[in-house]
């Protein structure tokens, strides 16, 4: 009896699709034969996600090619079926994000209520693209360790990739440090970041990353670092694809907290050998995550048609960082720079400005304050008040430094992060030949320190608040026209803005410099770099094309 099978092997020759750019879903193609070895033409092939129940159709050419294009990645069964033969599936088809896969049938004689279950499988080998790299699949997603939880950083698991920013700065809000990557020895910052199918990056401050989703969001990941398909082009680096999660027929939620704790840090050595108190360090991640299908008792049931998912994420964090000044001791407050002198003590001369004038030489000279003092009757009145603001030196400059730098530490100062973060999705199957999905991300850093040089009194109001917002959204669009022509329209929006605000300490009253009462003590806001959008439309055709002689 001849056997009917299923195989994962690439086709001798594959219809020609056009491609669309930075697609994050996957593709099934393949040839289906009759039981001669011919071509099987009009032959309908079913790929149907076991998880959601939505089912994607094509049906092959005239060479026998099927292609079945913009396949959320996830787990089918394949299927094939003709009239006078019968029905093979192979089942338990993994896809990936960005993946072309071929799954090759060769049909047996029957009825089509006999139905062969194909269970032995050949290694998936993927030949129709030129990209290589890495897969990071939802295991190592959610079961590797992550500082932070940056989803990102992940991209370490890729070989070729080199990450240069600070190892201290690797947390979701970090949107400038976390894209401080080389791949494959190429230039920093210079990579394409794609979430679901829609770029992900913003020119603020050079080339950031946009928008980091919670890592519960996140159903897996591909780094492209070599061999780019067509599809990409838009970077001399590598291109990161990550597609977030969608809801599936069964209801799945989690509620989790990560905590740290000064008591539960362990103490540096240096802390150690110098009988130092660990710094205080304080850190709440919490969240939850929900995903499904929408029900609404009576009304609706979503099952195999609307899907949800919702994660929000909410990051609390006070971290040490002690700030060091340098500031005037007293008798340079007082207009006295006698001591004034550099590391190999040689005095540092203070010039008197209203002596500037054009030598015989033409140069332009000044002379120095007799003994290198400022007399009082020069010292502005308002200046002489604002001394009182200033810090006072409480150390020593360090070994082979000027001795009046770094003269202040203040190892109190704390920087203060809040960070909210909301990932969701709709998925709807409005029909086997039609499908959209909604994507929305928000998320908003807010940070503070403890200082602003003044410690203590009415002028003391901390450091300018950072404020760093990004909204990210994208609509999707599939429809099948034909067997032969699918169609895809995609819009997608980012925008990163960065505020930071300077905030009058409202107990001060500026009219004890003498400046005018009417003064503003409102706080002042003002974009840091102004705000930065990137909106993107597509619209895409896939089209298979038979090729004759």
């Amino acid at each position: 009896m001849e056997d009917a099978h299923a195989e994962f092997e690439p086709p001798d020759r594959l219809v020609d699709w056009g491609r669309s750019a930075q697609e994050f879903r996957a593709t099934v193609t393949g040839r289906v034969t009759d039981p001669n070895g011919l071509v099987a033409p009009g032959v309908t092939v079913t790929a149907a996600n076991t998880q959601t129940g939505e089912a994607a159709v094509g049906v092959t050419t005239t060479e026998g090619v099927y292609t079945i294009p913009f396949l959320r990645p996830g787990v089918y069964a394949v299927s094939a079926e003709l009239s006078g033969f019968r029905k093979i599936t192979q089942p338990d088809v993994r896809l990936e994000v960005g993946q072309t896969s071929a799954v090759n049938f060769q049909l047996q004689v029957g009825t089509l209520i006999e139905d062969v279950l194909v269970t032995a499988q050949s290694p998936v080998l993927e030949t129709a693209k030129a990209d290589r790299g890495l897969l990071i699949d939802n295991e190592r997603v959610t079961e590797l360790p992550l500082n932070a939880r940056n989803p990102f950083m992940l991209s370490y698991l890729a070989p070729g990739i080199t990450y240069n920013g600070p190892a201290i700065y690797q947390r979701p809000f970090d949107n400038g440090a976390i894209a401080d990557w080389s791949i494959n020895g190429g230039q920093n910052r210079n990579n394409e970041f794609l979430l679901d199918g829609a770029p992900n990056n913003s020119i603020q401050g050079g080339n950031n990353i946009a928008y980091v989703p919670p890592v519960d969001s996140v159903q897996e990941f591909k780094i492209v670092t070599n061999s780019y398909d067509a599809q990409y082009g838009r970077t001399s680096g590598g291109v990161i694809n990550v597609s977030l999660k969608s809801g599936t027929n069964t209801l799945h939620g989690s509620v989790y907290e990560f905590a740290r704790r000064k008591a539960l840090d362990s103490n540096e050595y240096f802390f150690k050998v110098n009988d130092r108190e660990k710094p205080d360090h304080k850190l709440d991640q919490y969240g939850f995550v929900l995903d499904g299908p929408i029900e609404i008792p009576g009304l609706y049931k979503g099952r195999n048609k609307t899907f949800f998912m919702v994660n929000y994420e909410g990051y609390k964090e006070a971290t040490p960082n002690p700030a060091t000044y340098t500031v005037p001791d007293e008798a340079q407050l007082r207009g006295d720079f006698s001591n004034l002198r550099d590391a190999q003590g040689r005095l540092i001369t203070i010039y008197d400005p209203a002596t500037g004038r054009v030598d015989g030489s033409g140069q332009w000279v000044r002379d120095p304050f007799p003994g290198n003092v400022i007399p009082p009757n020069r010292i502005d009145p308002m200046a002489r008040k604002l001394t009182q603001y200033f810090l006072r030196p409480n150390t020593t400059a360090p070994a082979g430094a000027d001795p009046w730098r770094n003269n202040f530490v203040f190892a109190p100062n704390l920087a203060f992060d809040t960070f909210r973060n909301i990932a969701t999705k709709v998925d709807q199957n409005v029909s086997d030949r039609t499908k959209m999905f909604v994507r929305y991300g928000y998320n908003k850093r807010t940070e503070r320190r403890f200082t602003n040089g003044i410690t203590e009194g009415s002028a003391q109001d901390g450091q300018l608040p950072l404020e760093r917002v990004n909204y990210s959204g994208v609509a999707d669009w599939v429809r099948t026209a034909s067997s032969s022509l699918v169609l895809n329209v995609r819009a997608g929006l980012n925008q990163y803005l960065e505020l930071s605000r300077s905030d009058p300490g409202l107990a001060f009253n500026p009219a004890d410099l003498g400046f005018p009462s009417s003064g503003s003590t409102s706080p002042i806001i003002r974009p840091s770099d102004g705000p930065a959008a990137t909106v993107r439309q597509r619209r895409d055709s896939a089209c298979s094309r038979t090729s004759h002689g």
